[in-house]
């Protein structure tokens, strides 16, 4: 079963933390790609995929306990799906406060098994709904239909993982001012044909293969990404986990060789 759950870890002086469950979809009542998109609740939201090339399955497919979406085989190309997860942003107001993405999938197809990259990314969206309709086989420099509204202006971090061999890395995505339909992009990078380019996303910390991995076919894999609010430069500190590994950007990356190898350090 595929599953979306966001929780939100508040500090309390003098008292263990309270953790509440922002959002938790198991898509029975979300929609995907609708052209009047409906407002986030507890529960449900409205994905939009957004595509460099066509779709596959064409069009993306919901049912309770299935976003099914993607792009077929290509030497190059990128997919993502897009949504708001709550009507009331969230804040980081303490030291200690923290945002958590937990993402479970079914690696169907093509997800880190072949030269690939997989990212996950939060944003500051304004309250702004991702491209109503999705994009399908224009999310790249040869279209303009989408240049402003959707996810133009939406501001934040990603972490991309990578297969094995490749550089993992935390980047950031600011606001687009491009010419064409990449600025709809959140998560992609590193294609002047289908990542976002103006600006382009910057590297936090370095990257590095220490992280990457290489994922079985027709698994289930869990990633979490997780945002801290730190107290000596209020910036947020990033961990990713995919299946068995965990990882954290700082200035550089440091592999513990354990039964759960981690990587850890923060954002300043």
């Amino acid at each position: 079963m595929n599953r979306l759950l966001i929780a939100l870890i508040l500090a309390a002086p003098l008292a263990a933390q309270s953790q509440v469950t922002v959002f938790s979809d198991s898509f029975s009542s979300s929609t995907v790609n609708s052209l009047t998109p409906g407002a986030p609740t507890a529960n449900s939201t409205a994905y939009q995929v957004i595509a460099s090339k066509a779709w596959n399955p064409n069009p993306p497919t919901i049912t309770a306990g299935d976003l099914k979406y993607g792009i077929a085989a290509t030497s190059g190309g990128g997919v993502e799906a897009q949504a708001l997860f709550t009507a009331t942003p969230v804040t980081l107001a303490s030291a200690g406060d923290y945002v958590k993405l937990t993402l479970t999938f079914n690696n169907t197809v093509g997800v880190l098994n072949i030269p690939s990259y997989l990212g996950v990314g939060m944003f500051n969206a304004s309250q702004v709904l991702p491209w109503a309709g999705g994009l399908n086989n224009s999310a790249n420099n040869a279209n303009s239909t989408a240049v402003t509204g959707g996810a133009q202006n939406w501001q934040g971090y990603v972490a991309q993982i990578a297969t094995a061999g490749l550089n993992s890395r935390f980047m950031d995505r600011k606001a687009q001012t491009g010419p064409d339909n990449r600025n709809q992009v959140a998560v992609i990078s590193g294609s002047a044909i289908y990542g976002p380019s103006t600006p382009s996303p910057v590297s936090i910390g370095t990257s590095g293969t220490g992280p990457s991995v290489t994922l079985a076919l027709a698994n289930p894999y869990t990633e979490v990404v997780k945002f801290t609010l730190l107290d000596y430069c209020g910036r947020p500190e990033i961990r990713h986990r995919g299946d068995e590994r965990w990882w954290c950007r700082s200035a550089s990356l440091v592999h513990r060789h354990t039964s759960d190898p981690r990587l850890s350090g923060r954002l300043c």
